[in-house]
């Protein structure tokens, strides 16, 4: 689960309300597709 993470605090596609992050996530070898609905940026200007 942390390899989910670690790539949605590095992923940014621009101001869409969904990112996706394309990465195999369950170690089965296949490549997953994961909708990423919770942001994982935070700035303060």
């Amino acid at each position: 689960m942390s390899d989910i993470f670690a790539l949605a605090a590095n992923y940014n596609a621009g101001n869409n309300t969904a990112d996706v992050a394309i990465g195999d996530f369950n170690h089965d070898g296949k490549t997953d597709i994961t909708l990423i609905l919770v942001r994982l940026q935070f700035q303060y200007y």
